[in-house]
């Protein structure tokens, strides 16, 4: 990655999402500004994540402690076999369903995922991934066991960082950040990307909240990544109103693609992926002094 990419990517801003370069999630409107038509907000995972609850709050006897790329983190389920026509719901868990390095051909198959308070789904370096036909909805901060989305950097439906698979007919809708974050792994210190994610997208969708004021939401983002296949996606209802951040208002994105194998919105838009309802619909971005 570049000295000067790293630098936006560790400058102060507004909110972030991440798609194919170099980027990650912190806690807190931290954004990566664009040299293109527009300021995307990238959801960056360089660094600790930040995390809307203290540990202690967690219950401990309906979460599992994993040792994940982004530190101690509490998941519902831990799967060791294939997870099909399961309801999860992560209440007070960071995570609803945690894939680790040593996970292998995992497939989740007709399942809700519900009120984890940071990732719906996390693939941490796990390899041939299967998310298929499964719903992913409400992750993000909860209050009094509500969720109450807020402005933290977290809250993302489905994030894979340095691992691969395969999504299909998949819905998410209501997170906090970000539908999706397929992003690289990225050394914590430097901001090298250290293993790009690979995932295949197909017919599935990501629904964000509307137009909000305190965060700048982003439907489905690649950062230093690849899309082996991405077709027939939608990714709607995505904006970010507030005048008093002159930086990044109006910045949230539907199709985010940052530093990846997608050439431009012609090619998103010839593989039938719609997008609509959003501050920019599609944000397409290989600038090598991006990346």
């Amino acid at each position: 990655m570049k000295t000067a990419t790293l630098a936006r990517l560790l400058s102060a801003g507004a909110i972030a999402v991440g798609l194919s370069a170099c980027s990650n999630g912190a806690a807190q409107p931290p954004q990566l500004p664009q040299s293109g038509p527009h300021k995307s907000s990238v959801f960056r995972d360089v660094g600790t994540s930040g995390s809307s609850r203290s540990v202690s709050t967690v219950a401990i006897g309906h979460c599992t402690q994993v040792a994940t790329s982004k530190g101690i983190l509490y998941a519902k389920l831990v799967p060791t076999a294939a997870v099909d026509h399961a309801n999860i719901d992560a209440s007070h868990c960071d995570i609803g369903i945690y894939l680790g390095p040593s996970s292998h051909g995992q497939r989740i198959d007709h399942t809700s995922v519900t009120d984890a308070d940071q990732y719906g789904i996390f693939a941490d370096q796990a390899q041939n991934v299967t998310i298929d036909h499964t719903t992913v909805a409400r992750i993000g901060n909860h209050t009094n066991g509500a969720f109450a989305p807020n402005g933290v950097q977290t809250g993302v439906g489905l994030y894979f960082r340095g691992a691969t698979g395969t999504v299909d007919h998949t819905d998410i809708s209501l997170y906090q950040k970000n539908g999706t974050a397929f992003n690289c792994l990225f050394d914590d210190v430097t901001g090298a990307c250290l293993k790009p994610s690979s995932v295949s997208m197909m017919h599935s969708t990501a629904v964000g909240l509307g137009q909000v004021g305190f965060i700048a939401q982003n439907g489905i983002q690649y950062l230093d990544s690849t899309a082996p296949q991405f077709e027939h996606n939608s990714a709607t209802n995505n904006s970010y109103y507030n005048p008093a951040d002159t930086l990044y208002n109006g910045s949230a994105t539907g199709f985010l693609f940052l530093c990846t194998n997608v050439a431009s919105e012609s090619q998103l838009r010839a593989q039938h992926n719609a997008a609509e309802n959003n501050d920019f619909n599609y944000y397409v971005d290989n600038n090598p002094a991006d990346c």
